[in-house]
């Protein structure tokens, strides 16, 4: 690449590879499943399966379809406590669900919880939530928080808040991994078209500093006054039932 050092999450030509292509490695891979599954099946501090991360990405749609059905078969027989799902991540806020790929569509209709992931602003969220409420099921984002894009703290955890919508940070604390740099495709579509209107002044993700300050300690005040609403919601309902 020229010397230049990428940062995660560049473009890809082609289709991706998985260990699942590879026919001597595939029936380990099951096996791995069934055990970890089996093992952790009645533990109550498992709170949800994620069966598949962003189902057919990197171009393999169909491909990865066999191997949803596998690995959704493989789960349901050993029965878990917990509940099961499979994120929907390219159904975009004018989106219709009939018309995203087979492979995403299966994981949808055969998860207990709805799960996606948005990196879009808040009024994009508002209309993907209200798509994916209409099935009629718990919703959870398991990937969020794009600063320079303009999906923040400030406006988004307020909203998962009101629409009872439960979300995962998948980056914490500052480090090697660099989740707090912009992806590399958002760079390259900047030199494509530099009139986007991305904030390059911020942080993509992460809410520590490599010193555990804040990022922003404005932003952990709204997660935990957030927080707290939703345990006082969470004992009220308890009281009732």
């Amino acid at each position: 690449h020229g010397g230049r050092k990428l940062s995660q999450h560049g473009r890809l030509s082609g289709m991706g590879h998985h260990v699942l292509d590879e026919p001597d490695k595939a029936p380990k891979f099951f096996e791995m499943i069934r055990e970890m599954v089996t093992r952790y099946k009645d533990d109550e501090r498992i709170i949800i399966w994620n069966v598949y991360n962003e189902v057919g990405a990197n171009w393999r749609r169909d491909v990865t379809l066999p191997n949803l059905k596998k690995i959704f078969e493989i789960i349901r027989e050993i029965d878990p406590i917990q509940p099961l799902t499979c994120e929907t991540w390219t159904l975009g806020s004018e989106g219709e669900i009939e018309k995203i790929s087979e492979v995403e569509q299966y994981g949808l209709e055969h998860s207990d919880i709805i799960s996606y992931h948005n990196y879009q602003s808040y009024t994009e969220n508002i209309k993907l939530i209200k798509t994916l409420k209409q099935l009629g099921r718990p919703i959870l984002n398991t990937e969020w928080l794009a600063r320079c894009c303009g999906n923040t703290v400030q406006e988004l955890f307020p909203l998962f808040y009101l629409e009872k919508i439960g979300c995962y940070n998948w980056g914490f604390v500052a480090g090697k991994s660099q989740t707090y740099e912009p992806w590399n495709h958002i760079w390259e579509r900047y030199e494509e078209n530099p009139n986007t209107n991305w904030d390059f002044t911020k942080w993509f993700h992460d809410l520590y500093r490599p010193n555990h300050r804040p990022y922003d300690p404005k932003e952990i005040e709204v997660i935990k006054m957030f927080c707290e609403l939703a345990d006082k919601d969470f004992e009220r309902e308890q009281v009732k039932s």
